[in-house]
């Protein structure tokens, strides 16, 4: 999951909606993730984006950017959010995406308790966007765990 085309692909095989929303993964790297998805297929009956979609693009940013950074460093783990205080500040008319980063203090500390306590817990705020600017944010509490019972 290095690349944005394996990142893709592995949430293609691994969460079926992200196919149904036509999601796209536009960057990702050690501390950071963009996802987008189209309008179509994602909006409401007032042809707005779904409010559904823009929280799902979002949570699946930040599990996305978690997901990754355990792979690379080769720690099985899953990821989980557990917590998630949303605001929507407008409608949503075209392609949205959704950013998040961790810095790398913050990654080092949580790959240091994963090592330690195989187990941890982190805050990330995800940002959703059109073309108009931030729509929603995403203020998300993530758990990693052990992949198998210890």
């Amino acid at each position: 999951m290095e690349t944005p085309e394996q990142l893709q692909e592995y949430l293609r095989t691994t969460i079926p909606l992200t196919e149904a929303m036509g999601l796209r993964v536009l960057a990702c790297s050690d501390g950071e993730v963009r996802l987008a998805a189209p309008l179509l297929g994602n909006h409401n009956d007032k042809m707005t984006a779904f409010a559904g979609s823009l929280y799902s693009l979002a949570a699946l940013a930040g599990w996305s950017l978690l997901q990754r950074l355990v792979t690379v460093q080769k720690l099985e783990m899953q990821v989980a959010i557990f917590t998630g205080e949303v605001v929507y500040t407008r409608p949503v008319r075209g392609e949205f995406s959704a950013h998040v980063r961790i810095g790398p203090e913050i990654a080092e500390t949580l790959l240091s308790e994963l090592r330690t306590k195989r187990r941890g817990r982190v805050a990330l705020e995800i940002m959703v966007e059109d073309g108009e600017g931030v729509a929603m944010r995403l203020a998300a509490r993530y758990a990693l765990f052990p992949a198998t019972p210890a």
